[in-house]
């Protein structure tokens, strides 16, 4: 392991391996100004797993191919501020290999001002046990159907503040039995007649949505599927202006709260709450 070094306007590139690996111990390093680049599968231009208390700063991070940047198992504690990451692959053999910004197993970052685009698939996928994150200031991008922006896989006890997601192709945030996490004054937009601005299924719960803004200029804002229970919308203005449409949908999702909350559809449905959707509340609201 390789601990408290400081490498600073580094320019790395390996077009078949990581263009740069961190791991096996490698904690306390300062990694500033610098360029990690490749153009390999399931291979991070900037790979961290086994590797805490590191600081990446002001760092260009790309992988047309796959995952650009990946904080994996036991990669916690570190903190990645003003860099841009990026990928721009749609067909890889599983999902997780077509993202940005990859979290697999990683807890307790710092992800602050960063920019995270794939415009053919995920700009971040938080994956299984990524927990305790903190994402703030940041923007993620893509503009694909059937996808999101932003992607949390059972990925729990998260704060995600101040971030834009957007995806006009598709969902802009996709919450899937990702539990206890807050999002919060986050501005999320996307304009397709068929996928939800922010969605939740696979018992997606007790997640806090407060103070943010959802706009999807052609389609559903909201929608909860079967088991996703005890979520809270609070705070927070949601539009759209489409007719065969809704602002929130609850189809078989239970004991959840919308409160203070602006709904708007001037064309269509606001609210929709379908089988077996029992128990919410919705009040000091407008419609």
């Amino acid at each position: 392991p390789a601990s408290s070094n400081t490498v600073t306007t580094l320019y790395a590139n390996n077009q078949l391996g990581n263009g740069g690996v961190l791991d096996g111990g490698s904690n306390s390093n300062a990694l500033s100004q610098s360029t990690f680049t490749n153009n390999a599968m399931a291979l991070g231009a900037l790979y961290l797993t086994n590797a805490a208390s590191n600081t990446l700063t002001g760092l260009r991070v790309t992988n047309p191919t796959s995952y650009a940047l990946y904080l994996g198992g036991s990669a916690n504690y570190n903190t990645v501020t003003q860099s841009t990451v990026a990928s721009n692959n749609g067909s890889c053999g599983n999902d997780w290999e077509c993202v940005a910004f990859f979290l697999l197993g990683a807890s307790y970052n710092t992800l602050t001002n960063n920019y995270a685009s794939n415009p053919l698939k995920y700009a971040s996928y938080m994956d299984t046990n990524a927990n305790y994150n903190s994402v703030s200031l940041s923007t993620f991008v893509t503009n694909a159907g059937g996808t999101s922006a932003f992607y949390m896989d059972a990925a729990s006890s998260n704060v995600v503040t101040g971030n834009r997601m957007s995806n006009p192709a598709g969902r802009a945030v996709h919450l899937f039995g990702a539990n206890y996490n807050n999002l919060s004054l986050n501005i999320l937009t996307n304009g397709n007649a068929t996928y939800p601005t922010l969605y939740l299924n696979n018992s997606a719960s007790s997640n806090i949505f407060n103070g943010s803004f959802l706009s999807n200029t052609n389609g559903p804002v909201v929608l909860f599927d079967p088991g996703s229970r005890f979520n809270t919308l609070s705070l927070s203005t949601f539009t759209t202006n489409s007719a065969g449409s809704f602002v929130l949908s609850l189809n078989g999702a239970s004991s959840n709260t919308v409160i203070t909350s602006y709904l708007s559809n001037p064309g269509g449905v606001v609210a929709h709450l379908a089988a077996s959707a029992n128990y919410n509340t919705i009040r000091i609201s407008s419609f």
